[in-house]
């Protein structure tokens, strides 16, 4: 895959360079340089990264628990704060917070299998990984 990532049509999500959208591709090298996985595991974990982004926009009154990796994803783009707000604001309409959980403030269990569900009916695969105590 090349530098030049852009948000691939996921559900009705579609990216077209040429049309001004949003372009995630820095973030693979900062994936890669902070928690050292190879080029292939960057791209791999930015597109389901992008998939979660997609489900929350769909899903706005949906509480959505991502996987510890796509979680991992979330903090490094939410480390790049001009970059995450300027991303959210043209995917959303608004900065999405990003608010770390315990397992007592709701029915985490449930939650997450809700998620996996959602994403299984959406995307047609399974969401693999550990859940990350956020949403």
């Amino acid at each position: 895959m090349q530098d030049n990532i852009h948000l691939e049509k996921i559900g009705s999500v579609q990216s077209d360079p040429a049309k001004n959208e949003i372009d995630l591709s820095f973030l693979v090298s900062k994936i890669m340089e902070s928690i050292g996985v190879s080029r292939k595991k960057a791209e791999e974990s930015l597109a389901q990264y992008i998939k979660w982004l997609t489900l929350k926009k769909e899903n706005p009154t949906l509480r959505l628990i991502p996987t510890l990796d796509i979680d991992m994803v979330w903090h490094i783009h939410l480390s790049n704060t001009s970059k995450y707000r300027s991303f959210c604001e043209s995917f959303f309409g608004f900065t999405l917070s990003h608010t770390p959980r315990t397992s007592k403030d709701f029915d985490f269990d449930k939650t997450f299998n809700e998620t996996r569900c959602l994403w299984l009916k959406t995307f047609g695969e399974e969401l693999v990984g550990s859940p990350s105590l956020c949403d």
